[in-house]
């Protein structure tokens, strides 16, 4: 079992004009104040995942591994949140047949293939559900009075899942002496 989380934080501000050139006098309150900018933001995610992996060698000779691993991130909706990736693994060492056992130039002789399905979360943090986003402020009233509010910015996706990838290979491994 695995988890990992991730916290960001900012906090900006700018403004042109600053007086000379010596960093001792930049100060956010020396410049325009026309030219005035400020910035911050928040994020975070979170994941927990369970991994499995069994193996299994008969006569030295075949070779067997299957994994299994189950992601739980943050960044989808709750349908959506859970993905399941196996795979399996199998190898059959040639150097342990009676026919090679007599030679002294390959130390090694295996062929060996994999499939399995690799998952991938790396989307913006909060695709699979709605933000809200403060300071949208409005002047109501006969008082013309100027009212903080917030506003939905972005409606929630609740079809956005796991991207998979399914991968195999083949492969022949050789050594010598």
């Amino acid at each position: 079992m695995t988890t990992q989380s991730f916290y960001q934080e900012s906090l900006g501000g700018g403004r042109r004009n600053l007086p000379g050139e010596d960093p001792s006098l930049w100060y956010l309150n020396a410049g325009e104040l026309t030219s005035q900018t400020n910035s911050n933001s928040a994020g975070d995610w979170a994941m927990l995942s369970f991994l499995f992996r069994a193996n299994y060698v008969y006569k030295d000779k075949f070779l067997v591994t299957g994994t299994f691993r189950r992601d739980g991130s943050s960044r989808f909706g709750r349908e959506n949140r859970f993905g399941n990736f196996p795979s399996i693994a199998l190898g059959y060492r040639l150097i342990e047949e009676g026919f090679l056992q007599n030679q002294n130039f390959l130390s090694n002789l295996k062929i060996r293939g994999s499939w399995g399905i690799i998952g991938n979360d790396k989307i913006a943090f909060y695709e699979g559900r709605p933000v809200v986003t403060g300071n949208t402020n409005a002047v109501f009233g006969v008082n013309e009075e100027l009212i903080y509010g917030a506003t939905l910015t972005r409606l929630a996706n609740p079809f956005i899942q796991w991207e998979e990838t399914i991968t195999s290979n083949l492969g022949l491994e050789f050594g010598f002496f």
